[in-house]
């Protein structure tokens, strides 16, 4: 295996020491970057939100900040990032404002439409059928309930294709915006 793919492979589903390396440089990358995404949500005391793809937990800490009586989970494939998040957001998980669980993008642990708002940062670049997980995140909103996915690093042409997979999943009122390499996707699901 050579190192690019390795590194890859790290950055798809990051585990052991070069996981918890990833983290480290997640997290400086996503404090400088990712407020603006979690701006798009327009997130309310009483949201009820999901966050598909959490890595080391910096967003949930940032969404429960402002989600102060609803409910803030996340879904990730990895369980190293599991264990970094559950430690920097074990008080948020303690008083019960907060759940972590370790999935895939594409089957979801809900049986129903639960959330009002949900985000993705940086894991539609690593799905390999990215418009079945739009599905899949449509499917666990409720209706009215807004989705917001960023991926950084993606050529415009990319960024349209991703856009045109987000209205194939279904959803309404669907804006691509663009900041700092960030291609940020916005849509509702209306019913």
């Amino acid at each position: 295996m050579t190192s690019f793919n390795l590194l890859a492979r790290q950055g798809a589903k990051p585990r052991g020491f070069l996981g918890r390396y990833f983290a480290a440089r997640m997290e400086k990358t996503a404090a400088l970057r990712n407020g603006w995404v979690l701006s798009q949500l327009d997130l309310q005391p009483t949201d009820y939100v999901l966050e598909v793809g959490y890595a080391c937990g910096i967003d949930l800490a940032r969404v429960a900040q402002t989600v102060t009586s609803g409910l803030v989970i996340g879904v990730d494939h990895s369980e190293t990032m599991f264990h970094i998040a559950f430690k920097r957001n074990k008080q948020h998980i303690d008083t019960g404002r907060m759940q972590l669980q370790v999935g895939p993008a594409s089957k979801l642990p809900f049986a129903f439409p639960y959330f009002d708002k949900a985000f993705s940062i940086n894991v539609a670049g690593y799905s390999k059928e990215p418009v079945n997980d739009f599905v899949e995140l449509k499917r666990v909103l409720r209706a009215g309930g807004l989705a917001v996915v960023a991926v950084a690093g993606l050529s415009e042409k990319a960024g349209n294709r991703l856009e045109s997979g987000f209205r194939d999943a279904g959803f309404s009122d669907v804006r691509l915006t663009q900041k700092d390499g960030m291609i940020c996707l916005v849509g509702r699901k209306l019913t």
